[in-house]
């Protein structure tokens, strides 16, 4: 199979490839910007994957998401991940021991781009967290807004859990995200199809090619 992300979809459609519109962003009107988590340690894309580069390889490969791109060895996730990273300047939270979980925002410290572009948590409790560190994080560095948003939806939150949590949303959907099925099983390619249209299947921005 092969998946591709493209502003002209009626292009390919014509060459066999399938348009597949699943949730692009979800923007949250954050009710709740208490910092109840205490300190959190932002740091640098750049650092985290030079001092804890593993660390986040681990956690990215045994928390997966359905269909999840391959980001192994290490220095595949260093130099192709880390370079979209790097040029977002996005920053990342890394939660280690019993509470294993990253969540990485990009373009802090730009209003109108800043968003939660990825994360991953093991269970819905560290998905919370990671939330709530990321809101108040980029509510610090933008006091003028409340809105928060997101590139998917959550891993083990359903939408109605996160609107009683969180705030109220509201979602875009992605038009872009085109799939192509060269050897696959039919049930196995509708498998595929159905897990990127209801967003259990992501393709990250640190995944773009």
């Amino acid at each position: 199979m092969s998946l591709l992300q493209t502003p002209v979809p009626n292009h390919y459609s014509v060459l066999g490839w399938e348009q597949v519109t699943g949730p692009g962003s979800i923007s949250i009107e954050w009710k709740d910007f208490s910092p109840n988590y205490g300190n959190a340690e932002w740091r640098s894309a750049l650092n985290v994957l030079l001092s804890d580069g593993q660390l986040l390889l681990k956690i990215y490969s045994n928390k997966p998401r359905a269909y999840q791109f391959d980001r192994s060895p290490l220095e595949m996730f260093q130099h192709w991940t880390g370079f979209y990273w790097r040029k977002d300047e996005a920053i990342i939270l890394v939660l280690d021991g019993d509470e294993q979980g990253y969540v990485v925002i990009r373009k802090p410290n730009i209003l109108n781009d800043v968003c939660v572009s990825e994360w991953r948590a093991a269970t819905i409790d560290i998905e919370k967290k990671l939330y709530k560190s990321a809101a108040v994080e980029i509510r610090r560095r933008h006091p003028e807004t409340n809105i928060i948003r997101f590139s998917g939806v959550p891993q083990h939150m359903s939408l109605d859990e996160l609107r009683d949590w969180a705030g109220a949303l509201e979602i875009t959907r992605n038009p872009s995200t085109m799939l192509c099925n060269v050897c696959l099983p039919e049930k196995c390619f509708e498998d595929i199809k159905t897990a990127y249209y209801s967003g259990e299947a992501v393709w990250w921005h640190g995944d773009y090619f």
